[in-house]
């Protein structure tokens, strides 16, 4: 049954000299034990960078099926600093940046990367300013930059058989659920995330201070800014467009 099934997906082919099978190269990435050594594109880099000093350095490999939640174990109790919350009345861990957004972030650049381009691996940085992920490959054609950037996407898959493996394991769902995630970040205290394209590669950058998104509307000096003054600026990217009395009514 499963050789049927694997078939059927491309997984694994017909040998041309015996009635056995071969996996293909597909089924290599995504089920092969050591999928690297034939494939070094598939492994994916981690950097943290804590702020104190040298960066934890971290390369992971193996399967697909495997590895993409290998990195999410990883990156929730390296990357993202854990407290307990017990306002709810009873204990909870919560991370200081929303991790289902990251989740949805690397999950994509696992699932839609150009693993055509060979000499390339998926990468993600993380210090306490910002989190950056890079992911070999244009945004899928009509995507692109613009749509992005707006949140408003439509789900497309550059990969839809590796999408539908890790829709079936609930690691990704296939509604464009992530970007509208990404667009109520400063509804939880975060500006917008961008996206730019870099040498092939679509990274996409999130602040993790307000600060963040002062720096990025040009402010060169963040210092002097109250709190209220980057709250108006999360507000404003909530709604895009705001009028002196909106901003009036709302602070």
């Amino acid at each position: 049954d499963f050789n049927e099934w694997a078939h059927s997906f491309g997984f694994i082919e017909k040998s041309a000299n015996s009635d056995g099978y071969s996996p293909t190269g597909l089924g290599i990435m995504l089920l092969g034990k050591t999928p690297e050594n034939a494939f070094p594109q598939t492994i994916f880099k981690v950097e943290i960078n804590y702020g104190t000093g040298k960066p934890e350095i971290k390369d992971f490999k193996g399967p697909l099926v495997s590895q993409l939640p290998d990195i999410l174990d990883f990156v929730k109790y390296k990357g993202l600093k854990m407290t307990m919350d017990k306002s709810s009345g009873k204990r909870e861990e919560k991370a200081n940046f929303p991790f289902q957004v990251l989740l949805e972030a690397i999950a994509n650049a696992v699932i839609h990367r150009d693993y055509s381009i060979e000499g390339a691996n998926n990468y993600l940085y993380i210090d306490p300013d910002k989190i950056i992920i890079r992911s070999p490959g244009a945004p899928v054609y009509p995507i692109t930059l613009t749509d992005l950037n707006s949140f408003e996407a439509p789900s497309l898959s550059r990969n839809p058989k590796i999408m539908f493996i890790f829709n079936q394991m609930h690691l990704a769902e296939q509604r464009g659920i992530g970007l509208r995630n990404m667009k109520h970040l400063p509804e939880e205290g975060f500006p917008l995330p961008s996206f730019t394209l870099k040498a092939g590669m679509v990274e996409i950058t999130f602040g993790r201070t307000k600060n963040y998104i002062a720096e990025k509307a040009g402010l060169k000096d963040t210092t002097t800014l109250t709190d209220d003054i980057r709250d108006v600026f999360l507000f404003i990217q909530q709604r895009d467009e705001v009028s002196r009395s909106e901003i009036v009514t709302k602070f």
